[in-house]
């Protein structure tokens, strides 16, 4: 029973200490609020903030507390709080003074389908906020929620509300059916009866309306079809730029400045002049600044300021996008990024110990953008592309293999178009890499150390031509496993003869094997060298896969159904599994749930995860989602090769009632651990749990808590050749 008790102790240790960051790109930013030393700029990976005086950034993100990173709306109240909208319905307030972020939930929780929040209006302690199916009310000081209305006047319930805002005391709302007003002396906005309803067939040639204000004291609309002011109560007359799609406009000094995708306007009466146009920057935001400098949140390029007709572009150091579909990390803890396929591909992303490089194509010597898959081994780096074979980066230089310089083919519309599905290499340093898609029948192929390339069909099982491969991992014995779509999991060792065909080892297994299904997701061998099946209807493990047909792939129960989209081993051989429900961390035998991490309970910016990288050298995992890259500093690091010096922390080490564990680091591979008194009596014993440190919860071998004291820590190897030693007080609550 006390073996049991200490693995149950070792097993809870993934969560004790926690410390999570975010990596987002912050260029596409959508809204803009200017306080007196900067600008808050709202963006699709968090919010930040930039000081003029000293070009510094705060990013506020979901680490800190943000509901989301998709913020979508932005303004300022009169104390200097920082009120954000997001995609998912959650309203955020960021109090500068505290830093800290409180959460409004009550759109987030509703039954509503779209709860996206379009705009915020703050005035007083008055803050209206407008979603996909609304306005709602909310106490600027007691973050009171009081009401939503979702049927303004003779309007459809639930009608998306583009833009809110209060005119003369009244509130009005621009749907892309029209206008909605609040009656005069109408205090409750929850009934329809309360509102004024102006159809958008009044307004001759618009069809949507983005925002009203009152310019020259008329009301005035901004719409797809330019500018329009109220001639008579619900007569309208086009002002200015006819044919032109609005989307934000301000009132500075009694002039109307208005944007469309390109272009910021000045008008004065009724002729506009352009003074911003952004070239490809589209324009998601603006603000005129009281030298007439703009200030321009760009759906690209994140905050644009423009003065005496020059432009800088800020946004925080980051990737380009945040699409993180492949991730890995090689022997000098650099984090690289594959961002997708042709359609979503943006380049490669690196992150070092100084920030982000974005590798991105003419530039950087790379043949495209859509590098998906990306594999290191030591300090080599393999990407997969899409259409453009795969590249190797070594010694901070890409080379690029594909059908201009390989005798490999690609896909039938256009052979020159070589799509790879995935790098890996095997135990001799050669590349193994799967051309997805070919004609060739020749799916798998390898090159060898000599800079040759050798391919291989395969008949017996069958391989066809044109049939998607997209997963491959090379096991102990050199067995390559890779995946057809919906054909299930192939194998493959060519025995250590490349040239010889004769002895190579080739099989398939399907859902008749025992696979959970035919559509492999990921694939991954752990540190015994067990073979782990990710399948869009749960998780397999081969414990054997140097005889994989000697028993069927058993079945993990405790992520049956689940869909799994990525899996790693991290130093203490436990599964880190990603699916479309969030992160399971797994104990080594799969056996056990120790932590589940969704969007809801920690930073992870969505609970669909793309992919999953572990630093070995500091216990660091990646969690790479389409909504930004998320880290977790866990405890599992690689064993040092032998003892050098151990020391446990905390020291003093509390013992109480709140589970406190004593980290003892330092270790080296399956150290056995001793606690002994100052007299040498032997207190505790237990084995580490495969990594650099150990966990001691001051329990002595009967399960009590141990005295006040100091008490000496000996960690010695399975063969007792080598003993580290240290010391702890403890102190007993």
């Amino acid at each position: 029973m006390k073996k049991i008790f200490f693995a149950l102790i070792i097993l809870s240790l993934a969560v004790t200490a926690q410390e999570w960051q975010s990596y987002t790109s912050m260029r596409n930013s959508n809204g803009l609020a200017l306080d007196q030393n900067g600008i808050w700029v709202s963006t699709n990976g968090g919010i930040f903030h930039y000081n003029f005086s000293t070009n510094e950034f705060q990013k506020v993100m979901k680490e800190q507390g943000l509901g989301s990173h998709n913020t979508t709306a932005l303004n300022l109240d009169e104390n200097g709080n920082v009120w954000i909208g997001t995609l998912e319905g959650i309203i955020n307030i960021y109090n500068q003074n505290a830093k800290e972020v409180e959460n409004i939930n009550e759109i987030f929780n509703s039954d509503k389908t779209d709860k996206r929040i379009n705009s915020i209006y703050t005035s007083g302690d008055t803050v209206l906020a407008a979603s996909n199916f609304g306005i709602s009310l909310i106490n600027a000081n007691t973050l009171a929620f009081r009401e939503t209305a979702s049927k303004l006047g003779n309007f459809q319930t639930d009608f998306k509300v583009n833009y809110v805002t209060k005119i003369d005391g009244r509130i009005y709302a621009c749907l892309d059916a029209g206008l909605a007003v609040q009656k005069i002396n109408s205090n409750n906005i929850a009934a329809p009866e309360s509102w004024n309803s102006i159809s958008i067939n009044s307004v001759p040639g618009a069809n949507t309306i983005s925002q009203v204000l009152k310019f020259n004291n008329k009301i005035t609309l901004l719409t797809n079809n330019g500018v329009y002011q109220e001639i008579t109560n619900g007569t309208w007359s086009l002002l200015a730029l006819d044919d032109t799609e609005l989307r934000k406009g301000m009132i500075k000094n009694n002039i109307l400045y208005v944007s469309s995708l390109t272009n910021i306007y000045k008008i004065e009466n009724s002729s506009p002049v352009s003074i911003y146009n952004s070239g490809s920057n589209q324009i998601a935001d603006f603000i005129i600044g009281e030298n007439e400098e703009i200030y321009v949140a760009s759906a690209n390029s994140g905050l644009i300021i423009h003065t005496d007709g020059n432009s800088e572009f800020i946004y925080p150091n980051g990737p380009v996008t945040n699409l993180f579909s492949s991730v890995t990390v090689d022997d000098n803890s650099n984090v690289w990024v594959g961002s997708g396929t042709d359609v979503s591909g943006r380049g490669i992303f690196r992150l070092t110990q100084n920030g982000w490089i974005n590798y991105t194509a003419p530039n950087d010597n790379i043949p495209s953008n859509s590098f998906h898959k990306v594999f290191s081994e030591g300090n080599k780096v393999f990407f997969a592309n899409w259409g453009f074979g795969f590249t190797i980066f070594e010694n901070d230089e890409f080379t690029t293999y594909n059908t201009t310089n390989t005798d490999l083919i690609g896909v039938q519309q256009n052979t020159n178009f070589l799509v790879i599905g995935d790098v890996h290499t095997d135990n001799n340093g050669n590349v193994w890499f799967i051309n997805s898609e070919t004609i060739s029948r020749k799916p798998l192929a390898v090159l060898t150390n000599n800079n040759e390339i050798i391919q291989f069909e395969f008949n017996n099982p069958r391989i066809n031509a044109g049939v998607k491969l997209e997963h491959l991992v090379v096991d102990q014995y050199d067995t390559k496993w890779f995946s057809v779509r919906d054909e299930g999991l192939y194998y493959f060792n060519e025995q250590n003869t490349l040239s010889n065909l004769n002895d190579d080892f080739v099989g398939r297994l399907s859902s008749s094997n025992g696979l959970n299904s035919n559509l492999i997701t990921s694939l991954a061998v752990d540190n015994r060298g067990e073979l782990w099946i990710g399948t869009s209807q749960g998780l397999n493990v081969i414990y054997s896969p140097n005889s994989p047909t000697s028993r069927a792939p058993a079945n993990i129960f405790g992520l049956r159904a689940q869909s799994i989209t990525a899996i790693e081993v991290d130093a203490l051989n436990r599964k880190w599994v990603g699916t479309t429900n969030g992160v399971y961390l797994l104990s080594s035998d799969g056996l056990t749930v120790i932590a589940q991490y969704t969007e809801r309970n920690s930073p992870l910016p969505s609970n669909i995860i793309k992919s999953i990288a572990i630093d070995d050298n500091t216990g660091i995992v990646y969690f790479g989602t389409d909504f930004g890259l998320t880290s977790l500093k866990t405890e599992a690091v690689k064993p040092k090769p032998s003892f050098t010096t151990i020391f446990s922390y905390p020291n003093p080490f509390i013992i109480d009632n709140n589970n406190n564990l004593l980290t003892i680091e330092g270790l080296i591979k399956d150290s056995q651990i001793k606690i002994l008194s100052v007299s040498g009596k032997l207190v505790a014993e237990f084995n580490s749990p495969g990594g650099n440190v150990a966990f001691w919860n001051g329990l002595d071998s009967d399960g009590e808590k141990v005295s006040s004291g100091v008490y000496l820590i000996v960690a010695y190897d399975s063969e007792g050749n080598e003993v580290a030693t240290g010391k702890v007080a403890v102190l007993r609550k």
